[in-house]
C-alpha cells in the first residue's frame, strides 16, 4: 500500500515539475484523501492552483498545509498572497 502511494507522488511530483498543473491537482487530492504526506500536498496542492492562478482555491490548501506543520515563513507568504489578493507571486 506504501508503495503505491510512494509511486503515486512522484507522479505528482512529476506533473507538478513538467508544468501539467492540472493533471497534478487532481494526484495532489487523491493523495491528500488517503492521508498520505499531508502536509507537502497541501502545499503543492496551493502551488499548483497558484500557477493556475486560481487563488481562491489555493488559500484552503495552504491554510490546511499550515495547521498540519510548523510555522514556515513561506507558506505564511503564500497564503496571504492569495488570501489577500496579492498576486505578485513568483
Amino acid at each position: 500500500m506504501v508503495s503505491a502511494q510512494n509511486a503515486k507522488q512522484k507522479k505528482a511530483d512529476r506533473l507538478f515539475n513538467d508544468l501539467a498543473y492540472i493533471e497534478a491537482v487532481e494526484v495532489f487530492k487523491e493523495l491528500i484523501e488517503k492521508d498520505y504526506n499531508t502536509t507537502y500536498n497541501n502545499q503543492k496542492l496551493g502551488d499548483s492552483y497558484m500557477k493556475l492562478r486560481s487563488p481562491e482555491n489555493a488559500v484552503f490548501y495552504y491554510a490546511d498545509a499550515l495547521k498540519f506543520s510548523l510555522i514556515n515563513i513561506l507558506r505564511c507568504r503564500r497564503y496571504a498572497l492569495c488570501r489577500f489578493g496579492w498576486l505578485q507571486y513568483e
